[in-house]
């Protein structure tokens, strides 16, 4: 990894982190009742599933810059898919605070793909001058 991308997970950890407090701040001090116990997965999964696709957009832009744009239109429609599935697995299979899993998932969504627009913004413009 070069140091981009290890400053790119650094990042992500960091973002992880500071998802983490806020959800546990907000879970234990001011919605007690919506608390579930696996609000730490879906940021893992929300951070995790961000590297992967932000370590493929890289790599396909370094290939062939051309057909960056297909490609990330792709991985994108490839993430809300994967994201739709495990929505749907969790409401259907766990259940346990619906309400609360999807605003922390949401809220990690959010601030990701922010995060990682941004990051690939930099990245294009960084190597196309």
């Amino acid at each position: 990894m070069n140091n981009s991308t290890t400053k790119f997970c650094f990042q992500a950890f960091f973002i992880a982190c500071f998802i983490y407090m806020l959800s546990l701040l907000a879970f234990k001090k001011w919605f007690p009742e919506k608390y579930f116990t696996y609000f730490y997965g879906v940021i893992l999964l929300v951070c995790a599933v961000t590297i992967i696709f932000h370590l493929l957009l890289i790599k396909a832009a370094a290939s062939r810059p051309l057909a960056f744009m297909n490609k990330f239109i792709a991985f994108t429609g490839i993430k809300l898919l994967l994201y739709l599935i495990v929505i749907a697995g969790y409401l259907i299979i766990v259940g346990i605070q619906p309400v609360s899993f999807v605003m922390v998932f949401l809220f990690s969504y959010f601030i990701f793909t922010s995060f990682e627009v941004i990051s690939i913004l930099e990245h294009l413009k960084k190597n196309s001058s």
